[in-house]
C-alpha cells in the first residue's frame, strides 16, 4: 500500500525548512560579526599597547639630546625651535612613528606623542607620555650624606670644567672661571647650618629641607646681591640614593 502526503503537508515540511535555514543563516552571520568585532577590538587593542614604546623611543631620544647638549642651546642635532619648545619628528617603521617637545624651562619638561597605523584604516592611534626632569637625579656629584649636612663658616661649592679654558686655567681650578654645577645632598635629614655659597643645586629626601642651606642658585643668582636663600627649582626633596655600609 502506497502512501501519499498532501500538498498541505508538503508545503509545510518546506517552510519549516527555510525557516530553519534563515535561523541558521542569521546565526552564522551574527556569529561571524561578533568575530570580526572582537579581532578588531583585539587588534587594536596590540596597537594601542604598542604606542607606549613608540612614545617612549621619543623619550630616550630626548633624554639622550639633553645629556649631549647640556646647559647649551637645544636647538641642534636635528632638534627645531618652536615657540618654548624645541621638537623633533623620528619616523620609526612603516607603521609608527614619534613626535617629541622638550620646553625650554629648566628643568626642561618632556613630552613624547607615538602614532601608530590604526587596524584597517588610514587613521592613526596616538599615546601621549610626559615626563619631568631634574638635574639632580643622580645626585652622585658634590656632597652627599646619609644624615644631616650642615654648612657653618665660609663655605663655597660650585665647579669646574677642567677641560674648557673658559671654565679653568691650564685646566686647573680658578674660582674667577666657576661653573653652577655644585651640589648638596641629605638623604635622610635636613641640610642646615645657616652658611655657605651653593653654586648649583641642593637635595633631600621627603622627610627633609633645606631652609637653612644659604644661597643657593645659579650664577646670575649667585652674582645678585639682592638675591638670597635657594632660588627656585635649585630644591627637591626627592633625593632617593642607597649607600652600602
Amino acid at each position: 500500500m502506497k502512501l501519499h502526503h498532501a500538498p498541505s503537508q508538503r508545503g509545510n515540511i518546506l517552510l519549516v525548512t527555510l525557516l530553519t535555514s534563515v535561523i541558521i543563516g542569521i546565526t552564522l552571520v551574527a556569529f561571524l560579526r561578533m568575530v570580526e568585532a572582537q579581532n578588531l577590538s583585539v587588534m587594536r587593542s596590540q596597537v594601542w599597547n604598542a604606542g607606549i614604546p613608540a612614545a617612549e623611543a621619543g623619550i630616550e631620544e630626548a633624554l639622550a639630546h639633553l645629556n649631549a647638549v647640556g646647559d647649551g642651546p637645544r636647538d641642534a642635532n636635528g632638534w627645531t625651535l618652536s615657540g618654548t619648545n624645541v621638537t623633533l619628528s623620528r619616523v620609526l617603521d612603516s607603521q609608527s612613528r614619534c613626535e617629541v617637545a622638550i620646553s625650554t624651562d629648566s628643568p626642561p619638561v618632556v613630552v613624547a606623542t607615538g602614532y601608530l597605523r590604526a587596524p584597517l584604516g588610514a587613521s592613526e592611534i596616538s599615546r601621549k607620555v610626559r615626563v619631568t626632569t631634574t638635574k639632580v637625579g643622580t645626585g652622585f656629584k658634590g656632597i652627599v650624606a646619609k644624615g644631616g649636612v650642615e654648612l657653618v663658616g665660609n663655605i663655597t661649592m660650585d665647579s669646574f670644567d677642567s677641560t674648557n679654558p673658559r671654565f679653568s686655567t691650564n685646566g686647573r681650578y680658578d674660582p674667577a672661571k666657576r661653573k653652577d654645577n655644585g651640589f648638596v645632598g641629605s638623604i635622610l635629614a635636613s641640610i642646615g647650618g645657616g652658611g655657605g655659597l651653593v653654586h648649583g643645586n641642593v637635595a633631600t629626601g621627603p622627610s627633609g629641607s633645606a631652609s637653612g642651606a644659604g644661597k643657593v642658585g645659579d650664577a646670575s643668582w649667585m652674582t645678585d646681591p639682592l638675591a638670597s636663600g635657594i632660588q627656585p627649582g635649585h630644591y627637591q626633596n626627592d633625593l632617593n640614593l642607597s649607600f652600602p655600609d
